[in-house]
């Protein structure tokens, strides 16, 4: 009956199970910066009937998002989708790490990949709080892995580059989003701009002409 005996060096007992970081866990930290992934592109300008609640749109396009303002939509989009499969890809490689000769069952929780702690208000402080979640969530696989002992140790550098691939893709989406200068969600407001400014133009030339 021996498959029923856990093992003898994890206190299942004592787990807070809310503390502990797994996929899901981490992908919620990841688009953290966002309000959640489905919810943030749920919210953006373009989506649904969002638009047909904005004055202008609703004036000179009909309620919908005029072409080049909905292009940025779409750009938006596809950065928030390429970079989350590309984490998410990563992150299931790095969580279902199983090697003939190193088995372990990771037990990461939020003080080892503290995401909940980084202020993403800023492209200094999200860096500040990202540096921290790398070296921490590194110095647990480090920690674990020679806690486990034999040829696990071989793969501390194999895992680390996991996380710091994940950290830098996160950072790099969050950045091109919403915080760097030429960010996309100001480039679609400013596009909804120009093309509402070119719009009005047009109306008044066209009320001249009659």
């Amino acid at each position: 009956m021996e498959p029923t005996e856990p093992a003898t060096t994890e206190e299942t007992t004592t787990i807070d199970i809310s503390d502990l970081v797994d996929l899901d866990a981490l992908l919620s930290g990841v688009f953290k910066a966002f309000g959640g992934k489905t919810e943030y592109l749920e919210s953006l300008l373009c989506h649904g009937d969002n638009a047909a609640e904005h004055d202008d749109i609703v004036t000179h396009f009909g309620g919908s998002c005029p072409k080049k303002t909905g292009n940025v939509h779409k750009a938006i989009i596809k950065q928030v989708n390429n970079f989350g499969n590309k984490i998410e890809k990563e992150a299931k490689k790095l969580f279902g790490f199983n090697h003939k000769f190193c088995a372990i069952q990771w037990q990461f929780r939020k003080q080892h990949v503290p995401y909940w702690d980084v202020d993403f208000s800023s492209a200094s402080s999200m860096s500040d709080g990202m540096q921290a979640v790398q070296a921490a969530w590194q110095d647990e696989i480090k920690r674990q892995l020679e806690e486990k002992g034999g040829k696990c140790t071989n793969f501390i550098g194999k895992n680390q580059t996991s996380v710091k691939k994940i950290v830098k893709w996160n950072s790099d989406l969050v950045k091109k989003v919403k915080l760097n200068s030429n960010n996309f969600e100001k480039k679609l407001f400013d596009t909804l701009k120009k093309e509402v400014t070119k719009a009005e133009k047009d109306a008044a030339k066209a009320a001249k002409g009659k």
